[in-house]
């Protein structure tokens, strides 16, 4: 009995036990700040990376030649221009992804808001 005196009126651990849920809920607030930084900046880079490799131009033309007992046909491809690629793909009424300025808002496609139908005005009743 005199075991479990001793440990209910020892208060030493609550202390550290404490210090520790406390050092331990700052370390988790602080990876989930960082991991979310790191996330955004991972993201924002990548979609450098994906703008940067739509806007090679992949147009091509190849002519055909002919000899005695052989020909080749000729081939071409022309790209369309990014801005109607993009109005396409992301339904954005302006591409402002391919624009020179560089911030955040800029590089947000503006999606188009569909129209809501127009109600029909109800006819009055004739009064009596």
């Amino acid at each position: 009995m005199s075991l479990f005196k001793r440990l209910w009126n020892e208060e030493t651990a609550a202390v550290v036990s404490a210090e520790a849920v406390m050092v331990g809920s700052i370390v988790v607030v602080g990876a989930t700040v960082g991991l979310k930084t790191a996330s955004t900046a991972v993201n924002e880079e990548l979609t450098d990376v994906a703008h940067a490799i739509r806007s090679l131009d992949q147009s091509y033309h190849y002519d055909g030649f002919k000899t005695n007992r052989a020909f080749t046909a000729s081939s071409s491809f022309t790209q369309r221009p990014v801005a109607d690629s993009l109005r396409d793909l992301c339904g954005t009424a302006d591409a402002t992804d391919v624009s020179d300025d560089t911030s955040a808002e800029a590089k947000k496609p503006q999606l188009l808001e569909p129209t809501p139908p127009e109600e029909p005005e109800e006819a009055e009743a004739p009064s009596a």
